[in-house]
């Protein structure tokens, strides 16, 4: 079966896990964000916690294709990071992915919070078989995705829904 690392970097809280292709969920855990802390820091205990879920899956004979992350904020596209993350400011200009990809070995793909919510609803969830979405997430931020003909809308910053 394959699977993928999933890693959503919340205002207060990491939600790291495994996700099988049907999305359904291998494993899980959270681990605590520092706002004001050091990027590394953060990738450190990422990588602390994923590592072994990664592992435990490959030894289960299952191939991880990459690792999606999701992080509140706008995202640059051509230099895949964050900007405009107020509950983070720490994260902004960081190389996230890039520093990711080479403690994990895995390709990673950056996605703003809210956008990689309305994929999974779209994709798996109530909205599963519906042409447009309107997705809202609320957590230490307020944010939103949409989609439109099986297609998510993207401005600036690869964000269309963004509330806030």
């Amino acid at each position: 079966m394959r699977s993928a690392g999933a890693i959503d970097i919340g205002g207060t809280g990491t939600k790291i896990g495994i996700v099988a292709e049907d999305g359904s969920v291998v494993a899980r855990a959270t681990i605590p964000t520092s706002a004001d802390g050091e990027p590394t820091l953060l990738v450190d205990r990422i990588v602390a916690t994923l590592g072994p879920m990664l592992d435990a899956v490959a030894a289960d004979g299952n191939a991880v294709s990459g690792i999606g992350v999701s992080v509140a904020g706008f995202l640059d596209p051509e230099h895949a990071t964050m900007f405009g993350n107020a509950n983070l400011p720490a994260l902004c200009g960081f190389p996230l992915r890039r520093a990711l990809e080479q403690r994990l070995a895995l390709v990673c793909r950056l996605e703003v919070d809210s956008n990689a919510a309305v994929i999974a609803e779209y994709r798996h969830g109530a909205g599963r078989g519906s042409e447009r979405l309107l997705g809202v997430t609320v957590g230490t931020g307020l944010g939103g995705g949409v989609v439109v003909d099986g297609k998510l809308l993207r401005y600036t910053g690869e964000c269309a829904g963004d509330l806030g």
